[in-house]
């Protein structure tokens, strides 16, 4: 259980060696891991590095989170790192996200061809609305599909709200007034057997270069790629989509294989 005192990061490693995956060990020293993962590529955002694994640590006492960053500075191994400050909501909370998912869950949620879904056409439309970035580019929606099709992945989504909601003119639906109501909206969408693992709000950036003010990230677990794509191309997820576009000023979203165990 996350006491109210401690300190949750979410550390992203570049490793000189490759094969050097000594990040965890780094980072259990004093702490609890949550939750780590690597086989990492970017499906949503701009200029993000090309990091080799990514592990969340909650420390309760200070001591240790402050020895924690001192071992990643002093490592010989990394060739640069991230540090993100967060605040990790409690298990009671993500319980009832989950909950709310698997009451909206459907068996049966129609799908449109992957390739309209992310085509040309739309994606020419996107950029000439300003809202291109909110979304893959074609290159990387080509990188997702010619992942591995059958194995578990882990999306962790940065958010960051826009003030006052924007739509298109011709939009019919429900207009909210602020970004994070329209994304609201957006998350109310049927679900496709995604769970969320870890959700929270973002803090500061502690370790790294300057950030957009991100308000809100969130690791959401897929049984495998093939299911994460599946929910992408319902209909569900489309119909939602203009919401997604009217609550988000900026956003990254990137694309994780989780360990078995952390440990």
């Amino acid at each position: 259980m996350i006491k109210m005192d401690s300190k949750t990061i979410i550390v992203y490693l570049k490793y000189k060696d490759n094969e050097s995956w000594g990040g965890r060990e780094l980072l259990r020293r004093g702490g609890l891991l949550l939750w780590a993962g690597n086989d990492i590529t970017q499906f949503i955002g701009l200029n993000e590095p090309e990091w080799d694994e990514i592990v969340v640590a909650e420390y309760s006492e200070e001591n240790a989170y402050n020895q924690a960053l001192t071992h990643l500075k002093e490592a010989d191994m990394l060739s640069y790192y991230k540090v993100h400050l967060v605040i990790h909501f409690p298990e009671a909370i993500i319980d009832r996200i989950n909950k709310m998912h698997k009451a909206l869950k459907k068996k049966n949620l129609e799908r449109v061809p992957i390739k309209e879904v992310f085509s040309k056409e739309q994606w020419e439309a996107a950029k000439k609305a300003g809202t291109d970035h909110l979304g893959p580019t074609p290159n990387q929606m080509e990188t997702l599909l010619q992942r591995d099709q059958n194995i578990p992945v882990v999306m962790l989504n940065y958010l960051k709200f826009r003030d006052v909601a924007i739509y298109p003119d011709d939009f019919k639906g429900k207009r909210y007034k602020s970004g994070r109501k329209a994304y609201q909206k957006y998350e109310q969408r049927d679900s496709h057997n995604n769970q969320v693992d870890i959700v929270g709000n973002y803090k500061s950036t502690i370790v790294g270069e300057d950030e957009p003010n991100w308000k809100h990230y969130v690791f959401v677990r897929y049984p495998s790629v093939k299911d994460f794509i599946g929910m992408i191309a319902t209909k569900s997820y489309q119909a939602s989509y203009t919401q997604r576009s009217a609550g988000l000023e900026n956003t990254i979203l990137l694309s994780i294989t989780p360990y078995d165990e952390p440990y």
